[in-house]
C-alpha cells in the first residue's frame, strides 16, 4: 500500500486490519483526512493512538467553525515506505478497536 494508492479517486476508503475509513485526498500538503463515525471520541481516539506508537491529530481544531463530523488528521513523508504507512494504519485500527470505534464501510 502507497499513500498515493489510498488517495486515488478510485479507492476513497482505507481498509487495513480492523479500520476501514473514508479518506479525503489531499489537493495539496502531506495530511490526510479520515472521517470517523458520529460519536467517536476524537481526544481518546487520538491519546489510544499515541499509546499504540502513532502520533495523530484530532481534526476538531482545524475546523473555523464547529467540524462538521470527527476527524483525525494524518501526516506522511514522501519517504514512508509502505511497511511504515501499514504498520501505522494497523496501530491505529488497534486504537479504534481499545476505544470501542466501529469500523465503517
Amino acid at each position: 500500500m502507497h499513500i498515493s494508492s489510498l488517495t486515488k479517486p478510485t479507492s476513497p476508503s482505507l481498509r487495513v486490519g480492523a479500520l476501514a475509513a473514508t479518506v479525503r485526498a489531499p489537493a495539496g500538503g502531506y495530511h490526510l483526512w479520515i472521517r470517523l463515525p458520529d460519536g467517536t471520541d476524537e481526544a481518546a481516539l487520538v491519546a489510544a493512538s499515541l499509546r499504540a506508537g502513532v502520533a495523530v491529530s484530532p481534526g476538531r481544531p482545524y475546523f473555523a467553525a464547529e467540524a462538521p463530523a470527527p476527524y483525525l488528521r494524518l501526516s506522511f513523508a514522501d519517504n514512508t515506505g509502505t511497511d511504515e504507512i501499514s504498520e501505522g494504519v494497523n496501530r491505529i485500527a488497534a486504537a479504534c478497536a481499545e476505544t470501542g470505534v466501529v469500523a465503517g464501510t
